[in-house]
């Protein structure tokens, strides 16, 4: 059989199967993200600053066996309501570093760098917060674009 760049052959000996490859490299790299938080900012004592919302149970999949380092990218599909602020948090895989706690906004922002071979999962952690700018404001609901990069 045939494909992309390298060969395989079953050799069948005494009833056994083995798969031979040659030790050819393939490259691949693969990212998902699972998980849609539902994040609700609660009043507080008057006076006091609001109580944010955090939720960690999102994670994301990295799978780099490409030989080339890269970095996980955020992005909001669109600007939070003023007087509202949604951060992220991703912990670091694949030896990189995480940058912390990241605000989302509709630029591109870096939230780990150095990814190196990787096929692992880890957490990202969000936390919304409101400061006395803001109002009521009805369900809304926001995307954010992910993007696995090949980082300098």
């Amino acid at each position: 059989m045939r494909g992309r760049g390298f060969t395989a052959r079953l050799a069948h000996a005494w009833g056994v199967a083995t798969l031979l490859l040659p030790t050819k490299a393939i490259s691949a790299q693969y990212m998902s993200v699972s998980g849609t938080p539902t994040l609700r900012v609660t009043t507080s004592v008057a006076g006091t600053s609001l109580l944010p919302a955090t939720d960690g149970s999102t994670t994301y999949t990295v799978i780099n066996v490409t030989g080339t380092t890269k970095k996980l990218v955020a992005q909001l599909s669109s600007a939070m309501p003023t007087g509202l602020t949604l951060t992220a948090a991703a912990v670091a895989l694949g030896g990189g570093t995480s940058l912390g706690v990241v605000t989302l906004d509709t630029t591109p922002r870096d939230l780990v760098a150095g990814i190196g071979t990787a096929i692992t999962s880890k957490s990202i952690t969000y936390q919304l917060t409101a400061d006395l700018t803001a109002s009521f404001i009805a369900s809304q609901t926001r995307t954010i674009k992910y993007t696995l990069v090949t980082s300098p």
